[in-house]
């Protein structure tokens, strides 16, 4: 319930005409993605009914995934704040479960602030196959910036980690897979 601990997340409008003894379908898309288990709070200034929800389960792969989801978070200095991971520091590392390529990927974006010229380790461990690692040069300057990384090797399920090296400074943000074919 915003107000006490909760966010407000949408505004939605039921459009549909009241049929009596009814129940009708509605169907609205989220500003962003709920995981885990949440709490979920409707307010209407008018009398309303609700039969139940049905939500649909993304492919967390092809979304854009905020840092701060990250499964598994360890390192040396670190802070979450929202759906960032700031101030990154040595030996940090962020890791994201559940991830299914299918055929496979074809580019990485990464939206991070870096102060400095620093790098993160990309690693796929597949549930079948050999693990890829990958060096990713992350743009400097401190303000928020997305860079983008041409890959290959990456297909299958399996997890995704972050590896952040010693000396990094960086806040990151989010990262999104694009699917070979897309732009």
């Amino acid at each position: 319930v915003p107000g006490q601990g909760g966010k407000h997340i949408a505004e939605r409008e039921c459009r549909k005409k009241m049929i009596w003894n009814t129940y009708q379908e509605e169907s609205w898309t989220l500003p962003r993605r709920l995981t885990g288990l949440v709490d979920l709070c409707i307010a209407s200034s008018d009398r309303l009914h609700v039969q139940g929800f049905r939500f649909e389960r993304q492919e967390r792969a092809w979304g854009r995934v905020y840092a701060a989801e990250a499964e598994g978070l360890w390192g040396d200095s670190f802070r979450r704040e929202e759906d960032w991971v700031r101030r990154i520091g040595n030996n940090v590392a962020l890791r994201y479960e559940g991830m299914r390529f299918g055929a496979g990927t074809k580019s990485l974006s990464i939206s991070c602030a870096s102060r400095g010229s620093h790098s993160a380790e990309l690693l796929f461990e597949p549930l079948e196959g050999e693990p890829v690692r990958m060096t990713l040069p992350l743009k400097g300057g401190g303000g928020e910036a997305e860079n983008r990384f041409d890959l290959s090797g990456i297909r299958g399920e399996g997890s995704i980690s972050f590896i952040f090296l010693p000396g990094s400074d960086v806040d990151f943000h989010w990262f999104q897979f694009l699917q070979g074919g897309n732009e």
